[in-house]
């Protein structure tokens, strides 16, 4: 009504109004002047909401977390009183500057309701924006919280009861920013600040019982405070591998260790004249570190060891492996072997080696010799089957051929030497022992059913182009596999392959392959992709049950391999299915095919 009378008096004074006058264009100039100022008030108005509640977001954390360490922490109880009390200075503080926004919220709905003239219009909205920038200063002031900036990322790694050194910065400070700490209980911290005000240390002391810790850093000034958190994670360092065996030729050696701490690595000082570390390629906080050690020639006949260890700063062992060496000569009719309890280890069969009957077995200065009283020429069937103590083992050059469980359940066996001799592997030798990789040599051909089920601790291994022939299950229940190749002489992946193999995340189907039998990948649940050349033919049952990480399947071949529930349907619901161009109606209709979630033509 106001705007209509408005709009009246202003025709009337411009003599304006005649019964033929179109006020349109006058309405409309009122209206924009209206609509454009409030719209821009109300934008103002908004973004000062949003850094209230941006610092009732900070305000929210902070209650939680002191409220949390009422709970939990009773040796601190007056840094928590101090906080309480800043805590509640700042929630005052935003509480009226709530009031303050909401207030101006309603002034401006009252202004667009009841003003008289475009002067009190401007006038009330001029009024408005002072009140804003009046509240904007408030907010800034809030808003320039001081903060503190650490120099790592992330978790910090420790070693159990040492000191670790956190250096900070502040920002936003002034002088009346103080800095405080609280730790977990069992841990201290202490702040000590630097000359300038604004940069420091605070040392933290770790308990020597381990574990993860956290220290709550708490930056005060005079109208807020700020809490960041440093986490602390115990160190570790993991080898791959507990022994190694090299040849007697001089050597160099790498091996990978996985850490997120310092160390240093400890070679005996009666191994230094042959074993000497070249370089620890070091690469990021959680990482894999590159040990290049140079082993010199052993030239005599008895083979020799040491124990690597690594340490950390205060001298605590980490982690360690053994090199073994083998000495220049191991004849034909011995088989060298250690022990974890530094006995000797006496074969499950006695009978197994090929007509060789043992003369003598004896375990000097860390090594175990088994002298036959002929040419070693196999290692039968059930040779050293469930020995509790074999840890690593050497095999003469005259073997041909590993038997039948030869090495069943020896799951302390963390390292075998196969010579250049040997043509075949039988059933479960190596079933359910502790290695975690194995080389096996270009002269193997064929490799029996089950060699390596249930070797839990193998993560890797690469079967060479001279194998033509390899069984059932052979890597089932391999957990920790994740790296294997085989060669292009193999034509069929034959049933329950890598039945559990839960690491496995990846695996190259070659193009030689022509059938991937049942239950070949069942229980792979890390593999995400995998494509099928088109040379495959057929897919058994089940052969990718349980890969509930599968997200894609490429399949190449233009008309659909024979697939029968290869993917079953809690598989292939999940998964695309990429297929050749032009074949996509043709996998729509095939059994094992039609029925992935979605199917895509490859272009």
């Amino acid at each position: 009504m106001k705007k209509n009378i408005l709009l009246l008096s202003l025709l009337s004074l411009l003599g304006l109004i005649t019964s033929c006058y179109d006020d349109s264009e006058l309405r409309e100039r009122i209206e924009k002047l209206e609509n454009t100022t409030a719209v821009v008030i109300n934008q103002q108005i908004t973004a000062l909401q949003s850094s209230v509640d941006a610092l009732k977001s900070v305000d929210f954390d902070l209650k939680n977390e002191i409220a949390s360490l009422e709970n939990a922490d009773k040796d601190h109880q007056a840094e928590i009183d101090s906080l309480k009390e800043k805590e509640k200075e700042l929630s005052k503080k935003i509480e009226e500057l709530q009031k303050g926004v909401d207030s101006l919220k309603q002034w401006v709905e009252d202004i667009l309701k009841n003003y008289s003239t475009t002067e009190e219009l401007n006038a009330q909205f001029a009024a408005v924006q002072e009140q804003i920038n009046a509240l904007n200063v408030q907010v800034a002031f809030l808003l320039a919280t001081p903060d503190i900036l650490f120099d790592v990322d992330g978790s910090i790694a420790y070693s159990p009861g040492t000191t670790v050194a956190v250096k900070y910065t502040l920002v936003n400070a002034d002088e009346t920013t103080e800095i405080e700490c609280i730790a977990d209980a069992g841990w201290k911290c202490v702040v000590t600040p630097a000359k300038d005000g604004k940069t420091g240390t605070i040392s933290i002391t770790t308990p020597s019982t381990g574990g993860e810790g956290k220290v709550l850093v708490f930056v005060s000034s005079q109208h807020n405070t700020v809490m960041r958190v440093l986490r602390f994670e115990q160190g570790t360092l993991t080898i791959l591998t507990n022994s190694i065996t090299v040849e007697p030729q001089d050597t160099i050696l790498t091996i990978d260790a996985c850490t997120n701490v310092d160390y240093r690595v400890v070679i005996p000082a009666e191994a230094q004249t042959w074993i000497e570390l070249l370089s620890i390629d070091t690469r990021a906080t959680m990482r894999t570190d590159i040990i290049t050690l140079s082993i010199k020639q052993n030239s005599s006949s008895q083979s020799r060891s040491a124990l690597i260890a690594f340490m950390d700063k205060n001298d605590e062992e980490l982690s360690s492996f053994t090199i073994f060496q083998r000495a220049d000569i191991q004849l034909n009719n011995e088989i060298w072997y250690t022990s974890t309890n530094g006995n000797i280890v006496e074969p499950h069969n006695p009978h197994a080696f090929g007509g060789a009957n043992i003369v003598s077995n004896s375990y000097v200065s860390g090594k175990g010799v088994i002298i036959f009283d002929s040419d070693v020429m196999t290692i039968g069937n059930s040779a050293f089957q469930s020995n509790s103590s074999l840890k690593t083992i050497s095999i003469p050059n005259s073997v041909t051929s590993i038997g039948e469980s030869a090495f069943y359940e020896c799951r302390s066996l963390i390292s075998i030497a196969i010579p250049e001799s040997v043509k075949h592997i039988g059933n479960e030798a190596f079933a359910d022992c502790g290695f975690f990789s194995i080389i096996i040599p270009e002269s193997v051909i064929s490799i029996g059913d089950r060699v390596f089920c249930g070797c839990s601790n193998l993560f890797s291994i690469s079967i060479p182009n001279s194998v033509t022939n390899i069984g059932y299950g052979v890597f089932d229940s391999c957990f920790n596999l994740n790296y294997v190749t085989i060669p292009n002489s193999i034509s069929t992946i034959n049933d329950y392959f890598f039945n559990m193999c839960y690491s496995l995340t990846s695996f190259n189907i070659l193009t030689t392959v022509t059938q991937i039998r049942m239950g070949a990948f069942s229980g792979c649940n890390s593999l995400t992709s995998i494509t099928i050349p088109e040379s495959i033919k057929s897919i058994g049952y089940n052969a990718f049950s349980g890969c509930y990480g599968l997200t894609s399947v490429i399949s190449l071949r233009t008309s659909p391999p024979s697939a029968n529930e290869a993917f079953p349907n809690d598989v292939a619901q999940y998964c695309l299915l990429y297929v050749p161009y032009g074949s996509k109606n043709t996998y729509a209709a095939a059994e094992g095919w039609k029925n992935f979630k979605e199917i895509k033509e490859l272009e």
